[in-house]
């Protein structure tokens, strides 16, 4: 026995902003790199929401269940629940994080669905035809987010959860068209990702066939539109 012991992986329940206690907290990668020291992020850590990043600018990596995955502009990485990961190659990354509950998008729509398929994909890369429509999303989403202090409390909570919706989709779509063709996809990476074993704290986990049913309508409607 070498005598080295084992990393130990940190478990990262949700916290509400004081400011922001909805469920979801949208911020840059810049911000994620000023909350802590980078020893912080590069130790794995196991997240108990969503974590939903898009990448505008820069290139860099990032590890989730021990396998490294490359990121670039367009790139889109998914992160669900007890996933294990490490930030440990974005510092020169550009974009937004989206941080959400399991529990946060709306029940029986194609977004939750998405969300608790836990074979869906890692990280893919939207084609150059698909980002127009998930910047605005996205924008739409950051914007309701910053500057929607004047509604009240519940139609707040209520927008931010049927535009990450919009966006969970809009989002989704690159991964159609890379699937049917279209190259969005950055290959054995997406491959790994929609075929990677999923686990949980029993052991092996398996998508809901309803999940998994409904997902595969949606993509494949997107695929041959």
């Amino acid at each position: 026995m070498s005598g080295k012991r084992p990393t130990e992986i940190r478990s990262v329940p949700y916290r509400s902003p004081a400011d922001a206690p909805f469920g979801v907290e949208v911020m840059s990668f810049a911000r994620m790199r000023a909350m802590g020291p980078p020893s912080r992020r590069r130790a794995p850590q196991r997240p108990q929401f969503h974590v939903l990043g898009v990448v505008d600018r820069g290139v860099g990596h990032h590890t989730v269940d021990c396998e490294r995955h490359p990121l670039g502009p367009g790139s889109v990485l998914w992160l669900r629940p007890g996933q294990v990961h490490q930030f440990d190659g974005v510092e020169k990354v550009q974009g937004t994080l989206v941080l959400f509950q399991p529990d946060f998008l709306a029940p029986g729509t194609l977004a939750q669905a998405a969300a608790e398929d836990t074979f869906g994909p890692t990280l893919w890369r939207q084609p150059a035809a698909s980002r127009p429509l998930a910047a605005l999303a996205l924008e739409h989403l950051c914007r309701e987010y910053a500057e929607g202090e004047s509604d009240p409390f519940p139609t707040r909570i209520e927008l931010l959860r049927q535009l990450l919706g919009a966006l969970v989709l809009r989002l989704l779509s690159g991964v159609a068209a890379g699937a049917g063709g279209g190259g969005a996809a950055d290959d054995d990476t997406f491959r790994r990702g929609v075929h990677r074993p999923a686990h949980g704290p029993g052991g092996p986990r398996t998508a809901p066939a309803s999940v998994a049913h409904h997902l595969t309508t949606f993509l494949t409607h997107l695929r041959t539109r």
